[in-house]
């Protein structure tokens, strides 16, 4: 999480947020061939991205909100269909690259589209950093040959997965006595139960042996043009054999810890892979979100039991600030820029992105590609040459 966390500045600001629940019969998914909005002219591209197990039924209420704002003829509302319920557990990879080649698509049956914006909840802001990286084309910053307007989250896990720390999975540290076994059973359940994408929001990517299809993208002066080697399905391979090592003692000690380690040589989690570019692979993940004109990440600062508030804001335990003191409050009750915003690259913040503690960051991705345990990260955190989060 801290390798992460020190790899994603280009964040422009988060809002904080407690859901107002409403449903809606309205459906405004435009689908592939369909005939809605022929007539008009759209300049701007809005995909919208689903998370784990949804459907672009999740969007109707936000759809029916955006229709009555924005200006008729000129804006696309696109709910994606690309990964719906069990498709969303083969990997963020298979995902993200069926969302990349409907996302090609949809440009080139509009060729009056100028502008792309993207919003994503929960994981689908993972499948859209992942689609976006695989689109750009670095020669003339578009993405699907559009110009990059917003990117936004809805709280997505940017983080991945973790037992404790800042990528926590929240019900895990609420579970009281239980905590214990449910941290130690974490990583093989989201294995078993969510297969591939379950393995990689764990940064246990090596469970399952097959790869996603490869990208291959033609960068020109126009858009780009994508395709897969083979068709863009789930691997079949099932983690059992990968397990064992995987499963503690739990007769021994209910708080015994999971083996981190990757029996990949050389080969990084797709999540800390997705923090940069890969000139090598055709792939883009930094260059595209650094593209967009805006980012926005909104977390629940409350009650979501699968996504925590730093997580999906992108902040350190210790960054996470007071908030206002309103009762049953609803919708954005906060929202101020975040460090991780400032690319430091170009704009060096006086004010350094690391942890302070280990509740900051348990884990730390070292270059040896192994995951070091809080001792290793705690001793990083009291020298000023630490690379866990610098």
């Amino acid at each position: 999480p801290a390798q992460l966390m020190s790899a994603l500045p280009q964040v422009g600001s988060w809002c904080s947020w407690s859901p107002s629940w409403r449903s809606s019969r309205t459906a405004a998914t435009l689908r592939p061939g369909s005939s809605e909005g022929s007539a008009a002219r759209p300049t701007h591209l809005i995909v919208m991205a689903n998370g784990l197990f949804g459907s672009p039924r999740n969007w109707d209420t936000l759809v029916e909100e955006l229709n009555r704002r924005v200006t008729p003829g000129q804006v696309l509302l696109y709910c994606s269909v690309a990964n719906q319920r069990l498709d969303t557990f083969d990997g963020i990879d298979v995902c993200g690259q069926r969302l990349a080649s409907e996302i090609s698509r949809l440009a080139a049956a509009h060729p009056s589209l100028e502008r792309i914006s993207v919003i994503g909840h929960s994981m689908g802001g993972l499948l859209l950093r992942y689609a976006v990286g695989v689109l750009y084309n670095p020669l003339n910053r578009t993405i699907a040959g559009l110009q990059p307007a917003h990117y936004i989250t809805l709280a997505t896990p940017h983080l991945g997965c973790a037992v404790d720390g800042v990528a926590q999975v929240p019900f895990l540290g609420w579970a009281g006595v239980l905590s214990g076994v449910l941290q130690s059973l974490s990583v093989p359940v989201a294995a078993l139960a969510l297969r591939r994408t379950g393995a990689q929001f764990f940064m246990q990517d090596d469970i399952f042996q097959a790869a996603a299809p490869a990208a291959t993208t033609t960068h020109g002066a126009g858009a780009n043009t994508t395709s897969t080697t083979g068709s863009v399905q789930a691997p079949a391979t099932w983690p059992l054999p990968a397990l064992p090592r995987l499963i503690p003692d739990v007769g021994l000690g209910l708080g015994a810890e999971l083996n981190w380690s990757s029996s990949t040589p050389g080969r990084e989690p797709l999540l800390l892979r997705m923090t940069r570019d890969d000139e090598g692979e055709g792939v883009y993940f930094y260059s595209a979100l650094r593209s967009f004109v805006s980012r926005t990440c909104y977390a629940n600062t409350g009650l979501d039991h699968l996504v925590g508030w730093a997580n999906s804001s992108l902040r350190f335990m210790h960054q996470l600030p007071s908030l206002p003191s309103h009762n049953n409050a609803m919708g954005v009750v906060r929202e101020d820029h975040i460090l991780a915003a400032f690319d430091k690259q170009y704009s060096p913040d006086p004010l350094r992105q690391e942890p302070l503690s280990r509740q900051d960051v348990p884990m730390t991705f070292n270059s040896s590609g192994n995951y070091d345990d809080g001792t290793s990260v705690s001793q990083n955190i009291d020298s000023s040459s630490s690379g866990a989060a610098t």
